[in-house]
């Protein structure tokens, strides 16, 4: 996602009483879920120093993207500042080792292979970690293909500067089956930087990597699927020197592992950065941060030192000023929201010696701000009587949401890992989807109300599509087919899904937009992830009935019910306007007819021109609750994939910055 793509999606926290329970809803506390980065601050070192980075891994050392046999990292940028390339290829799965290609593409330079590291103790598990001195500044696509039929390839790439380019890098690596793999590199000189690469066959617990000396800056994926594996990709920076010992350790053992690191080494200068930061960091977009160097020279006095702040909204040329001591200062305004940008910095001296270093910015979004205040005021990731994590039912009551609202909950998180892609979401989404089914086991009969069952499965549709974990599908299509078996009937309105089972419960049975929308994002996603066109026709089915029954193809309003006796329930309603927003983009997304986009289109505008107060969302309409979140994921959805940010994007700000307003200043929740 752009820059642009940073919408709000307004995740609300909903407690009720029966009576309220589907009409009403629930409307104590509201929460915009957006999205977050969890990064570190890190102080630049001397002589080597991290420059860029691949958009997808922001701050951290991210696995940055992932598939099959072939994987791209799309539009990666190398500066000029940058003197060496790395790039960390892992993979699962392949019939043979040394699957891995011998070299990669840079434009046209080739990247080399320095290490590479295969376990062929079943389900082989391989790493390799490339590297390209002087590579020409610019932006290219970098493409690993593993050969043998893997399961799944992840890759990462950055660059450095401050690396001496006549020294090849010094190698080492090791593969078990025991609970650690250590190795000896002997030459290390003082201030090198490792380059790590480790796989581990398991879930948890996440491995612990160490080098003499080093600073540990790692990041791991879990690919999860029938066989689970921990891929870590980072690096050890400012190394001992002499002979280092490198060791990945795992706290149980008999698993197959790899572990493999390149050690580059620095150049000789005179000039060393000792420290860089930047306060506050994270800083809010549209505030000043401070940004501090501290450098010496032994060939001289220190003249000059500039950082290139262009990414964050800066100038391309901002002069650092000596403030006191060896710490040059100066102050720029964030214009530009960023996950994590690399700030490059030129220090020069008077003996004509240069040293280029960089200093990292995390410039925080209010995507970013309200996700992580969400999470602080409502995740629970101490233990429950399950040991996992959850959603608290409110401020004071810790236990979990539960039900339909945990799955809402969870909803919330996936938002926010969509727009993002980090794995610290991905692992966050992960851990709620294991406790949802471990609090909600299956069967679900048991809860009568099919938009219930409706939201346990589009939680778990899109938990698959984040992880990859099949158990989340198998309880995304259980809880399908058993809604729609029972729910779908034909003897009233010629189709459609009840409400609640059996009809008659409530006292004035209907067929709700809740319960047939719910239910038809949930297969469309279920279809996306298994292509079984049975699904597709169970989504055209309860889609072609929504659209006859309960749509105005004049105006775009979305009706909330169908009465038995034939007569809808006109009533509008925010959420109703959104899930049938999604549900039309789906279809137009899967099956491509221009009548879904269309229709997509009315529900977008009649919710801009009656269901606001001055363009604002507007609680005193018709029917209208506080339970945003549906139509602000549907809205966004439909947005990013039309590309329609210049028609809708200043519309959809103003409501996110509304919503911002009205929170609680001391835990920035509504």
């Amino acid at each position: 996602m752009n820059n642009t793509e940073n919408l709000t999606m307004v995740q609300m926290k909903m407690n009720y009483t029966v009576s309220q329970r589907r009409y009403g809803w629930r409307a104590l506390s509201t929460s915009i879920l957006l999205a977050v980065l969890a990064a570190s601050k890190r102080q630049a070192r001397a002589d080597i120093a991290l420059v860029d980075t691949a958009a997808e891994a922001g701050l951290s050392m991210s696995i940055a993207e992932s598939g099959q046999n072939s994987v791209t990292i799309t539009n990666f940028t190398v500066s000029p500042m940058a003197n060496v390339l790395v790039v960390l290829v892992e993979g699962k799965g392949a019939s043979a080792i040394n699957s891995e290609p011998a070299t990669l593409a840079w434009g046209s330079q080739i990247i080399l292979k320095a290490v590479a590291q295969d376990n062929s103790n079943a389900n082989l598990r391989g790493e390799s970690i490339y590297y390209l001195f002087n590579p020409t500044p610019g932006t290219n696509n970098i493409t690993a293909t593993i050969a043998n039929n893997p399961l799944n390839v992840e890759i990462t790439a950055y660059t450095l500067s401050g690396v001496d380019t006549t020294v090849a890098p010094k190698v080492g690596n090791g593969g078990n089956i025991g609970a650690n793999v250590t190795f000896a590199v002997s030459g290390v000189a003082a201030g090198s930087w490792a380059v790590a690469n480790s796989t581990w066959s398991s879930q948890t617990p996440l491995p612990t990597i160490t080098g003499t000396g080093g600073t540990n800056v790692m990041t791991s994926f879990l690919m999860v699927d029938n066989q689970s594996t921990i891929m870590t990709a980072g690096y050890l920076s400012g190394l001992s020197g002499g002979i280092d010992t490198f060791t990945a350790a795992w706290a149980t053992g008999a698993q197959k592992n790899n572990f493999a690191v390149a050690v580059f080494t620095p150049l000789t200068t005179a000039i060393n950065i000792t420290a860089a930061s930047a306060t506050p960091n994270p800083v809010p977009v549209g505030t000043p941060v401070f940004l501090s160097v501290t450098a010496t020279s032994t060939g001289g006095s220190i003249t000059n030192m500039v950082v290139n702040a262009s990414a964050i909204g800066g100038p391309s040329v901002l002069q650092l000023n000596l403030s006191g001591g060896n710490v040059y200062t100066n102050s720029v305004t964030t214009t530009i929201a960023t996950l994590g940008a690399i700030l490059p910095v030129t220090v020069r001296d008077n003996a004509g010696n240069t040293l280029a270093g960089s200093l990292r910015v995390v410039v925080q979004t209010l995507a970013d701000m309200v996700f992580d205040a969400y999470n602080n005021a409502y995740l629970i990731q101490t233990q429950n009587n399950l040991g996992l994590v959850y959603y608290a039912r409110s401020l004071t009551n810790r236990a979990t949401d539960g039900g339909w609202t945990l799955a809402i909950d969870i909803e919330g998180a996936e938002n926010a890992y969509e727009r993002t892609h980090c794995p610290v979401q991905q692992q966050l989404v992960n851990s709620l989807c294991t406790d949802f089914l471990l609090e909600s086991p299956l069967p679900w009969n048991g809860d009568s109300w099919n938009d219930d069952i409706g939201w346990f499965a589009l939680a778990l549709a899109r938990g698959y599509q984040m992880t990859g974990d099949t158990n989340y599908l198998n309880a995304a299509e259980y809880g399908f087919n058993m809604a729609f078996a029972r729910g779908w009937d034909t003897n009233y309105n010629g189709g459609g899904i009840w409400e609640q089972q059996p009809a008659n419960v409530s006292g004035a049975p209907n067929k709700n937009s809740l319960s047939n929308e719910s239910l038809l994002q949930a297969v469309c996603m279920i279809y996306q992830s298994t292509g079984d066109t049975n699904y597709l026709n169970s989504a055209l089915l309860i889609y072609n009935w929504v659209r006859t029954n309960l749509f105005n193809t004049n105006s775009g309003l979305v009706y909330t019910y169908m009465a038995t006796n034939g007569i809808p329930n006109t009533s509008s309603a925010l959420y109703n306007q959104g899930t049938f927003t999604d549900c039309a983009n789906l279809l137009h997304n899967i099956t491509g007819p221009q009548v879904y986009y269309n229709d997509a289109f009315l529900a977008v505008e009649y919710t801009r021109n009656h269901i606001t107060d001055n363009s604002i969302f507007n609680n005193g309409a018709t029917y209208l609750d506080t339970w945003a979140a549906e139509y602000a994921r549907g809205m966004g959805h439909f947005v990013r994939d039309n590309n329609l940010w210049s028609t809708y994007y200043p519309w959809m700000q103003a409501n996110a910055n509304a919503a911002w307003g009205c929170r609680r200043i001391d835990y920035n929740v509504s």
